[in-house]
């Protein structure tokens, strides 16, 4: 380091030399004589954690003067060295980094990072790596120790770890429920890599349901009837074992029914075995042909409707036929057959 000083008073005969000397806690580890027209001088002293201070005492024909005050504390040091045992390990979109101290060579180093090869940041003094190390990636991080002080800044060797690719745990399956009449179709969606490979996701529903499906989604159905609320649970499954569960719930349609209405002359109806019969709906005929007749009033559950065999309709006030015919059936929730009446039937009755 370079040591400088003002000029000594003369007091009468000129100054013949200067001697500065270096001190270390308290005690003298170099000095250098210069002419007495130089002001300044390189003193080389070995780096070290501990400061040293200078004195300067000027001498002529005279004599020597006394040695000046002590100058500011200064510190001796070079580049640091390699940082030892650099080691990395995976967070979620992070670095865990694990190194030795590096020898300071006379300064407490600080440490800095790059990825790939990229630009030097400073280190977190956790030694996590926080920017340009997002999952599913793989990375070298090099580390190097650098001391700075007094204005001088200098830089160790880069030491490089281990290659490392950050993870974290799978995410969540999204799940799409669509009401589909009497059961809900859970659609699921694929599902990416979070750092580690998906192998695929499991499904448990509500009504006993189990299995899997791929890492790409797919559809389950769930319930098989009117007015049930039915749930499932997708489960995430990476390549570690790890795991992520999401659910999702959803409710069948709601029951469609109609009110049996045929009037004073034929009260009641008959729920048909099939929808290929052409008899009128009597009691007789339906106690005949197998059929379980229907009071008036009643309010029956529909599955769904189609077309069948063509029947009369006949007036309910006078039991007289209208000279119309249909083909028009309703499936009831038992199974068996129903001709519309003229009473209310739900709208959005499915077709068989």
């Amino acid at each position: 380091m370079t040591v400088s000083w003002a000029a000594a008073p003369e007091n009468g005969a000129v100054i013949d030399t200067y001697t500065v000397t270096a001190e270390q806690g308290g005690a003298a580890v170099a000095s250098s004589t210069v002419s007495g027209s130089q002001l300044s001088v390189p003193m080389t002293v070995g780096n070290s954690a501990t400061d040293y201070s200078f004195r300067v005492v000027a001498r002529n024909k005279a004599g020597s003067s006394a040695a000046s005050e002590p100058s500011n504390p200064k510190r001796a040091f070079g580049a640091p060295g390699a940082v030892p045992a650099v080691r990395a390990d995976p967070l979620d979109n992070a670095v865990q980094l694990a190194f030795e101290p590096a020898a300071g060579n006379g300064a407490t180093p600080t440490y800095q990072y790059q990825v790939n090869g990229g630009a030097f940041q400073p280190l977190a003094a956790d030694k996590v790596v926080r920017s340009g190390v997002p999952n599913n990636g793989n990375y070298t991080i090099g580390v190097r120790a650098v001391n700075s002080m007094d204005g001088e800044t200098f830089e160790g060797p880069v030491t490089n770890s281990n290659p490392v690719a950050p993870y974290g745990k799978p995410f969540p399956a999204s799940i799409n429920p669509v009401t589909v009449t009497t059961s809900v179709r859970f659609d699921v969606g694929s599902v990416a890599n979070n750092g580690r490979t998906v192998v695929g996701l499991e499904y448990q529903a509500s009504d006993g349901q189990s299995g899997s499906l791929s890492a790409g989604g797919g559809s389950v159905s769930v319930g098989n009837g009117y007015d049930q609320s039915v749930s499932i649970t997708v489960t995430t499954v990476d390549d570690l074992g790890q795991r992520t569960a999401v659910g999702a719930s959803g409710r069948t349609a709601p029951a469609k029914y109609m009110v049996v209405m045929n009037g004073s002359k034929s009260p009641g109806t008959c729920e048909w075995p099939t929808n290929g019969t052409s008899a009128s709906d009597t009691r007789a005929n339906c106690a005949a042909g197998g059929g379980q007749f229907v009071e008036e009033g009643t309010r029956v559950q529909l599955q769904c409707v189609t077309n069948g065999a063509a029947y009369t309709i006949y007036d309910g006030s006078s039991g007289a036929s209208t000279g119309t015919t249909s083909t028009v059936w309703y499936k009831a929730i038992n199974n068996l057959w129903i001709r519309p009446s003229d009473g209310p039937v739900d709208s959005g009755v499915p077709p068989c």
